[in-house]
């Protein structure tokens, strides 16, 4: 019996060890998992933040891209504001250029009814339709170039008169 109860004595301390060497794998494992456990709850934290970060992002792209397109709306409306305010210019002067034609050639005919000598110098001159940035012309460019007429005027006492 004493070599039994030795035997057993024996296994009761193997089997104690093996119990002692489980718990101290099991409480090594239960660290592990809890720092696994803490890391995974950072990452997702930093997930988190990252995908606030990015959304904040986008908005602020957004934002930025309909800015960046009323600005460029705008920028348009102004140009075609510009552009039809130049013609009109444009046009205004040609009217203006008739205008002063038809009185040159009333004075031209009543310098002709005084009987006034004179001598004209007269010059043709063109002058090149203005092209636009955006690439278009104005609605006068189909015609040719319109001329500048310089005319000058030598009267009897040698005084000198120039027009154009």
């Amino acid at each position: 019996m004493s070599v039994q109860a030795s035997q057993f004595g024996d296994e009761l301390r193997i089997v104690k060890g093996e119990v002692a060497e489980v718990n101290r794998l099991i409480s090594r494992l239960q660290s592990e998992i809890e720092a696994v456990k803490a890391q995974r709850a950072g990452l997702e934290n930093q997930l988190a933040e990252a995908e606030e970060r990015g959304e904040l992002a986008v908005k602020e792209a957004k934002a930025r891209t309909r800015d960046l397109e009323d600005a460029l709306q705008r920028a348009k409306q102004d140009m075609a504001r510009q552009l039809r305010e130049y013609q009109d210019l444009m046009n205004l002067k040609l009217a203006l250029d008739i205008e002063i034609a038809t009185y040159r050639k009333l004075l031209e005919g009543e310098e002709d009814r005084l009987g006034q000598q004179s001598i004209l110098n007269i010059q043709a001159v063109s002058s090149p339709v203005p092209k636009y940035s955006n690439g278009y012309q104005s609605s006068s460019s189909s015609s040719p170039a319109p001329k500048l007429l310089i005319k000058t005027i030598e009267t009897r006492d040698n005084s000198r008169y120039s027009s154009h």
